[in-house]
């Protein structure tokens, strides 16, 4: 290959043997070896593909131009008019005025993109004085419309209502000319949307073609149906579900991907990646996980680190999305800035004494800031109640019983061979939350394995890397399968008689009973047509609250989501239940990406998620933007059992810690207790509270848990100090500007 400048797309040229004409590249071809350039003539429209030792430079005096430096380390020095050309050597430079940096520049014209600046768009013929302030209307309208769009992104949809959060963390990040950023907004306020608005304003300017986003494995399919129903970007493919490469040059096919960070990681398709081109542009979601820690002089990086420090040598443009990236481990949260910034290691790891350098590194809007377009502040408030329903005499022996069976089980697991042994392992704490869940789901889930041991072919169970997806993670372990015949001596004979009492305990179910109760006498009493969502976790608890709502108030008024259906068939569901039917019962399916707030008010968890970020997520379907009324969760748990017991004191432990903490001024702000809930659930590692609480007993699973909290109480407040240095949204700032929005351009 030539070691010849190419122009970037936009930048005016001619041929070499051609002074009067003048063309706009397109863009530059793929060919390895001697890449066309794609060039359109001004005058005639006509598209040519030429080689770039066939062009010269074509900017003329005046013109005005966009500097696109081919480094984005390097600031672009905005927009300017150019003023002289010169030739030193064979190499054609510009002279280029730039008014806002006060600078004079002699730079590459490869380097420039014509553009139709303020001074030549507002330029109008000889018109009649009416006609011609209209036209200098509707143009000074058109060059803001083109200007917002981009430089936010914002205007990229109709369908999407960014706020002005949203808005200006995008706008900031392009008007720092440096686009490796950590986002850390607060969970629920659309780190998303954010990202499909940065995309869609890069695209738009022409200059990022190749763009990989590498995600946990169960989010892939969520961050492609996003950006494909928001913003119309549906040329994202997944990598391994809708396409697989063979070798490094087949990777040169797609230019919009979306990856599994599990996948990517490991030898076979990180080799393959690396030897690919590079990209404009790499996205890391979650990149709390990327993790790297330091003992003295010892320094441990995970193999997902690694993978992102790796792909950092393939892009000069690199965007975090974390929450919860300090975690209180400030060794690790300067590790995540030192893959965004690796020429200012020394100043990261000075972090803590000059935290002034993170204004340059990080954006972070908190959920209590956040106002709509009129500065009002998005969230209402909400109450949560918890309802408790007293296990009768029969479900006592049963818990009894299925806790002999549990840890019968749990013994035999440990005397397996490691694989075998953490399955049978999985199985027994997927029994527990589902008895917690409901007694019609345990009981279903033990008939299911008591068949399993019956039959001559057993269902195989999966074993790959990659785990199910993360919004549908319930539906998937109550069919999580297991082929070995028995556990345990005597398996057969203890199912039987659990399977038995478990059946007989549906027809009188004491928290079926207390939930209808709740919700006749105290939801529907005064507002008979309330709208009420309630969650779930497992789909047998669905099926088994659907027939019991549709029994008692008609079946035509119960609508349901879940992990079986079609994108389609769920939007289908949303529309019934804003429309004619009154309750709707939703999986974790529905714990993302659906917004009720504008129908319902009033949410039930029938169960409790053991990952406290699955309720934060629950509750921000009805607790968000548009919201006009105080939200009521009632939290109904069936009181007595070892699990329900454990669960009820984290929760309420996590309350308390929330309350502790919010008072940080003297206002307090709607949405402060969910943003540090959402920052405390990523620190508290639920499942080995529970799973410990079987063997150590619930005095000790409380200590567990104020250790839990104390560690996560710590690290949310430095977390807390140390980001009140970053970037955020300060909506005093653009109280009585003029904000554009999809309906200025609806209009226009």
């Amino acid at each position: 290959m030539s070691n010849e400048l190419f122009p970037v797309p936009g930048s005016c040229v001619r041929k070499d043997d051609v002074r009067d004409q003048i063309g706009r590249v397109e863009a530059v071809g793929d060919e390895t070896d001697n890449p066309l350039i794609h060039v359109v003539w001004m005058k005639t429209q006509l598209k040519e593909r030429l080689p770039v030792s066939r062009l010269r430079n074509g900017f003329a005096i005046g013109m005005e131009v966009q500097d696109i430096p081919y480094s984005r380390m390097r600031n672009s020095l905005g927009e300017g008019v150019v003023i002289d050309a010169r030739t030193l050597g064979n190499r054609e430079q510009v002279l280029v005025d730039f008014p806002e940096a006060g600078e004079r520049m002699w730079l590459p014209w490869q380097n420039l993109r014509f553009i139709r600046g303020v001074r030549t768009q507002l330029h109008v013929p000889t018109a009649p004085a009416a006609e011609s302030a209209e036209h200098f209307r509707l143009r000074c309208l058109a060059v803001a419309l083109q200007m917002w769009n981009e430089n936010t992104g914002a205007l990229s949809k109709l369908d999407i209502d960014p706020l002005p959060h949203q808005i200006h963390l995008v706008h900031h990040i392009l008007a720092s000319g440096n686009l490796n950023w950590l986002i850390a907004d607060d969970v629920g306020l659309g780190k998303t949307i954010e990202v499909g608005m940065l995309i869609s304003a890069l695209k738009h300017r022409g200059d990022f073609r190749r763009i990989l986003i590498v995600t946990p494995s169960g989010l892939t399919r969520q961050w492609r149906d996003e950006l494909a129903i928001r913003f119309g970007l549906d040329d994202f493919q997944i990598y391994g579900d809708d396409f697989r490469v063979d070798t490094p040059l087949q990777w040169k096919l797609h230019d919009h991907v979306i990856a599994s960070i599990d996948k990517l990681k490991t030898e076979n398709h990180l080799h393959l990646l690396l030897q690919a081109d590079s990209w404009d542009l790499i996205i890391f979601d979650e990149a709390h996980r990327l993790s790297r820690r330091e003992y003295g002089s010892k320094v441990e990086s995970s193999e997902r680190y690694r993978l992102a420090a790796s792909l950092r040598q393939k892009t000069e443009s690199l965007v975090l999305l974390s929450a919860t990236p300090h975690q209180g481990m400030s060794d690790k949260f300067s590790a995540l800035l030192e893959l965004l910034r690796p020429e200012l290691k020394g100043s990261i790891r000075a972090h803590a004494r000059r935290p002034d350098i993170l204004q340059h590194m990080v954006i972070r809007n908190n959920k209590a800031d956040v106002t709509d377009s009129q500065g009002d502040f998005i969230f209402q408030g909400k109450t949560t109640r918890v309802i408790s329903a007293q296990m009768t005499e029969g479900t006592i022996q049963f818990e009894e019983k299925l806790h002999d069976y549990l840890q019968r089980g749990y013994d035999a697991s440990a005397q397996m061979e490691s694989f075998s042994g953490r399955a049978v392992g999985f199985v027994m704490t997927v029994y527990r939350k589902l008895a917690a869940s409901s007694t019609m789901a345990i009981a279903r889930a033990l008939r299911r394995r008591l068949n399993r041991i019956s039959s001559a072919e057993a269902p195989q169970f999966d074993t790959s890397l990659e785990g199910p997806d993360e919004r549908y993670v319930g539906e998937w372990e109550e069919n999580f399968g297991v082929t070995r015949p028995e556990f345990f001596p005597g398996e057969r004979e203890l199912l039987s008689e659990l399977c038995a009492e478990a059946e007989a305990l549906t027809d009188s179910d004491a928290k079926l009973d207390c939930f209808l109760d709740v919700l006749s006498n105290s939801i529907l009493r005064n507002n008979p047509a309330e709208k009420v969502l309630i969650f779930t976790e497992y789909r047998a608890t669905q099926d088994y609250l659907i027939a019991s709502l549709g029994g008692r108030f008609g079946e035509n008024r119960v609508v349901s989501i879940n992990g079986s259906q079609s994108r389609d068939e769920r939007v289908a569901a949303i529309n019934l239940f804003e429309d004619s039917a009154q309750f709707l019962i939703s999986t974790e399916a529905g714990g993302e990406g659906i917004n009720l707030q504008k129908s319902c008010h009033i949410m039930f968890n029938y169960d409790l998620p053991w990952n406290p970020m699955r309720l934060v997520q629950r509750i921000g379907r009805l607790y968000r933007y548009g919201q006009k009324k105080k939200v009521a969760v009632f939290n109904l748990q069936a009181s007595g059992s070892i699990d329900s017991k454990v669960l009820d004191l984290m929760y309420q432990r996590l309350q308390e810690v929330v309350r502790e903490l919010a008072p940080v001024s003297d206002e307090f702000r709607p949405g402060l207790e969910d943003e540090i809930l959402g920052q405390l659930a990523e620190v508290v590692e639920v499942d080995e509270l529970l799973n410990d609480a079987l063997h150590t007993g619930i005095e000790r699973t409380g200590e567990r848990i104020e250790e839990a909290l104390s560690r996560a109480k710590a690290a949310v407040k430095k977390q807390r100090e140390l980001f009140s240095n970053v970037n955020a949204y300060d909506p005093s700032i653009s109280t009585g500007d003029f904000s554009l929005t999809p309906d200025h351009l609806r209009s226009f």
